[in-house]
């Protein structure tokens, strides 16, 4: 008896010499599988030979208590080159399907002597070493794997021809792991990637027209040395449908297997906004296209009074909001993500939106609260809608506002002195001029006592050389037959705003109308007169005198200007 087990361990040596053995690896051990925790289990072998097939009939596995030998499930236990084979339980087929769709024709199926892997099968809570030796008990793979691990979640070898060390093993990225088949977290033969945590931008927040420097890691993530790696940057504006190219394509002449070559860009000029930016990484064998594309959004800053604050009304109606008119004055679009906006407390801004909200050139954009203010506003005015906004103070505040980065844009520190009033704004004269400037700041004149989302009414760019009236049509006819019953007095000030005075006397002096009684007004503006007096009765016919006083907000006198207006009846 004895002569004959030696006999046959020479034999077997023989048979499985270590040169073989040595290409048969544990590839996968599913440990704590989905569904019956008997049937479920398996261990996954792989012939790492590109020539030599292996016959595992009567190789042994164990869970470093019992051995289990190897047996055919159906047919052959050859294990051809470069094959994978999956083994389960004898009774796997009968009781459970879990792998019916899973396990491909191609990989070798595999069963053992015992209904159970090793002594009570593999181990959940606590770490079992799996072994696989040659029929003689040459070892010639062996894993300790570590729990827990999730359900249904296999532990992988990640590159095959490695050894058994623990950075060589991890957890499964397929659920119900991948028997039969190429390990999920098995590198590809050549696979090229970006490496999204290694992107820099500097400075992190450019402003407008900064250079910029990015760097980023380019990975060679394959298992063989890849050559002539190159690499493209672009950025797109948020809302356009192409990309611009940022510099030449970039040459990286050798990356070796797992190392990493870092690449420099140079971003010159960088254009105000926010921006998608693409790095890409590209080469011709490259089998994993999924890692080569990295996206990151970039806010850059404007110039200052890219957008200028044109219009507050901080002393609203009752049930009104406050809001503020933003208005863009220059040739190109701008983009309010992440934009802050706050009162003179400036180190309590809030930002004023998180999304893209463009507005073009010479567009208008009212600022508020409360989605109350569209009763007052024309179907066609842009509103964006805030509840974080700051509370305005009637007297002593300001507006400041800050573009993406947080740069201020535009500032305005106001008194009540300098024009509003109650449900009546204040206006902006000239949005060419700076806004921290008194004398271009109005009380609005517009018949609603605002004009948000469109041109202030006190607006003006170049102010006349005097004060003038003109009266049209002189003379008028106040007999209500649709023909010359109004007569219209036009004026202009030689000041951007004032509080008006117009009185009509006879010829003999006598005022007969107070028109307009302390009204502000703009640089220029009509006011009708019917030809009425201040009791409703149609004047005589004659010669009137029409007076225009202004006033500063001081109410001290400006300017003063008359002309005569013929009242007469048709003949």
């Amino acid at each position: 008896m004895k002569i004959f087990n030696i006999i046959l361990i020479i034999s077997g040596s023989l048979l499985y010499p270590v040169s073989l053995s040595a290409k048969i690896i544990l590839s996968e051990i599913m440990f704590n599988p989905l569904g019956n925790e008997r049937y479920n289990e398996f261990i996954e072998l792989y012939n790492t030979s590109a020539s030599d097939s292996v016959n595992l009939d009567h190789w042994l596995l164990s869970d470093g208590e019992k051995y289990n030998n190897i047996l055919p499930s159906s047919g052959s236990t050859v294990l051809q080159p470069l094959q994978y084979a999956v083994v389960l339980v004898p009774n796997y087929y009968e009781n459970s399907s879990e792998y019916e769709n899973t396990i491909p024709e191609s990989a070798l199926k595999l069963t053992i002597n015992s209904s159970l892997f090793g002594s009570y099968g593999l181990a959940n809570d606590r770490e079992e070493t799996v072994s696989i030796y040659t029929p003689d008990s040459t070892i010639v793979a062996s894993w300790t794997y570590n729990v827990p691990n999730p359900e249904g979640i296999s532990e992988e070898k990640r590159i095959p021809g490695q050894g058994d060390d623990e950075s060589n093993w991890g957890h499964s990225l397929v659920e119900g792991g991948t028997p039969g088949y190429k390990n999920s977290i098995t590198p590809e033969e050549y696979d090229i990637a970006i490496n999204n945590e290694s992107f820099r931008m500097e400075p992190e927040n450019p402003g407008y027209g900064d250079t910029g420097f990015i760097s980023i890691n380019v990975k060679n993530a394959g298992m063989t040395v890849l050559y002539d790696v190159s690499v493209v940057c672009a950025y797109q504006t948020a809302g356009a449908e192409f990309f611009c190219l940022i510099g030449d394509t970039i040459k990286i002449p050798c990356i070796d297997a797992f190392k990493s070559e870092q690449v420099k860009i140079t971003w010159p000029d960088i254009p105000s906004g926010v921006f998608i930016l693409k790095l890409a990484a590209f080469h011709p064998l490259d089998r994993n296209p999924d890692n080569n594309l990295c996206l990151y959004e970039i806010i850059t800053g404007y110039p200052e009074r890219a957008l200028i604050i044109n219009e507050i009304m901080y002393n609203p109606l009752p049930d009104m909001p406050e809001w503020v008119e933003l208005y863009n004055p220059g040739t190109f679009t701008v983009n309010l993500k992440n934009w802050k906006i706050s009162d003179k407390d400036t180190a309590n801004a809030v930002i004023l939106c998180d999304t893209s909200v463009f507005i073009n050139p010479y567009e208008f954009i009212i600022i508020t609260r409360d989605s109350a203010i569209y009763s007052q506003l024309d179907p066609g005015a842009m509103v964006f809608i805030n509840k974080n906004l700051p509370s305005l103070n009637n007297d002593m505040d300001g507006v400041t506002i800050f573009d993406g980065v947080h740069t201020i844009i535009e500032q305005l520190l106001y008194e009540q002195g300098w024009g509003g009033a109650k449900g009546k704004s204040l206006e902006r004269i000239n949005p060419g001029i700076a806004g921290n400037r008194k004398n271009n700041w109005g009380t609005s004149v517009g018949a609603s006592g605002h004009t948000a989302g469109f041109q202030n009414s006190i607006f003006t760019t170049v102010l006349p050389a005097k004060t003038s009236l003109t009266i049209s049509p002189d003379p008028f006819s106040p007999d209500g037959d649709g023909h010359d019953d109004l007569t219209a007095i036009q004026y202009t000030l030689d000041t951007h705003t004032a509080y008006l005075n117009i009185r009509i006397f006879d010829i003999q002096g006598r005022q007969v109308r107070f028109l307009i009684n302390n009204e502000p007004g703009g640089s220029k503006g009509t006011i009708f007169w019917d030809g009425l007096d201040d009791e409703g009765l149609t004047c005589r016919m004659g010669i009137y005198i029409i007076l225009l006083e202004a006033e500063n907000h001081e109410r001290q006198k400006i300017d003063r200007v008359q002309d005569t207006v013929v009242l007469a009846k048709n003949l």
